[in-house]
């Protein structure tokens, strides 16, 4: 299979336009979320509603600054964030924002290392709590489901009938509790 390099690839300009369409796709649900036109962005800016058409229309003529300005005005922060993503030929391109917005508030916002650190641990313990509640879950409706399809036999000669059954059910049973103690198993939980 030949891969073949993404878009952004083609020069630091599409990489630059393609991160600062990013930030104005994010600039525009923050407008969204305030309920604010482009003219009270300008407003704010104290520049006209043309520039900010410019800003969004044009984003690859966007400055550090103006970013910082539009951002910090819009009630919020920017900062910069170089990663490895296994890509280094850039087969993919950049990862969006969105991405590493939603496993930020995922661990409900860090604000340092030793905050990620808390909320990690809190996020396993969480986990490993789901986990034992699902897993509960899951023997107590197997074992009532099994209750439940027990077959006792009314005539002696069924009862090779309800072994059979009740073999079944049992397997089941056993396939299904192998298969939660594996699924707890699978997530490092340990740490």
């Amino acid at each position: 299979m030949i891969k073949t390099k993404h878009w952004t690839e083609d020069s630091v300009k599409d990489y630059y336009f393609s991160v600062s369409s990013d930030f104005t796709d994010q600039l525009n649900n923050r407008l969204d979320d305030l309920d604010w036109n482009r003219n009270t962005l300008a407003k704010k800016l104290s520049v006209t509603e043309g520039r900010v058409s410019q800003i969004f229309n044009n984003p690859g003529n966007l400055t550090l600054r103006t970013m910082i300005e539009c951002s910090r005005h819009a009630g919020m922060k920017l900062t910069i964030l170089t990663y490895d993503d296994g890509d280094p030929q850039n087969l993919r391109g950049p990862i969006n924002s969105e991405v590493f917005r939603s496993c930020w508030n995922q661990f409900q916002k860090p604000y340092d290392g030793w905050t990620l650190d808390e909320n990690i641990s809190a996020y396993r313990q969480n986990i490993r709590e789901q986990l034992e509640f699902d897993f509960i879950e899951s023997i107590d409706s197997l074992t009532s489901e099994w209750h439940q399809q027990r077959y006792i036999p009314e005539f002696p000669h069924a009862c090779s009938e309800a072994e059979v059954k009740n073999d079944e059910v049992e397997d089941k049973l056993s396939i299904e509790i192998d298969l939660v103690k594996k699924t707890h198993s699978v997530y490092d939980l340990s740490a």
